[in-house]
């Protein structure tokens, strides 16, 4: 480091004022610098780690919201008044939901969940899209022991026993709703 006033090399541990001419010496250090860089670096990262955390949680409330608004909803064909959460809190065991986007309208929600009228686990895909201010949601496969079914009638088996009806009175009903 050199004196700004008279250009001498100042030796390292040179206080306030330069040994030569007696000028006031300004502290350019590298501890200046890296104590500023120190300061500046802890207030960034709690930021961006602020902002993440922030995006985090505004990404899985929306994901939350699909499965909140399809276990709001009344599949009234079932033969009940139950919204579909409260069916499944009802009338199965180890209930687990979960959402995946797929597009910015458009989520498949998963309920996964114990019946013991069917004594298995087993898994209903839905698709819940939101349009002008509504939800839809519509039941598109089961899966009972590692097979998907698509067809009507597998999915009218299931949601029927999710809304407590037996195996043999789902059966029933999708026959009489079939044939109307």
């Amino acid at each position: 480091m050199f004196c700004q006033k008279c250009g001498n090399q100042l030796p390292d541990n040179v206080e306030n004022f330069c040994p030569n001419c007696g000028g006031t010496i300004v502290q350019k250090s590298a501890e200046l610098k890296t104590s500023s860089k120190r300061i500046r670096l802890e207030f960034i990262i709690p930021i961006v780690l602020g902002i993440i955390v922030i995006l985090i949680i505004l990404f899985d409330s929306v994901k939350s919201a699909a499965i909140s608004d399809l276990k709001s909803i009344v599949f009234d064909q079932y033969g009940s008044s139950l919204t579909l959460g409260d069916a499944a809190d009802l009338h199965l065991d180890k209930v687990n939901w979960e959402s995946e986007k797929i597009s910015d309208d458009e989520y498949k929600v998963t309920l996964q969940a114990f019946s013991a009228e069917i004594g298995t686990v087993f898994s209903v895909e839905f698709r819940v899209t939101y349009m002008n201010d509504m939800v839809y949601a519509l039941p598109v496969a089961v899966n009972l022991v590692g097979e998907e079914y698509k067809d009507d009638q597998s999915i009218w088996q299931v949601m029927s026993i999710i809304y407590g009806r037996s195996l043999e009175e789902a059966n029933e009903t999708y026959w009489e709703a079939y044939l109307e």
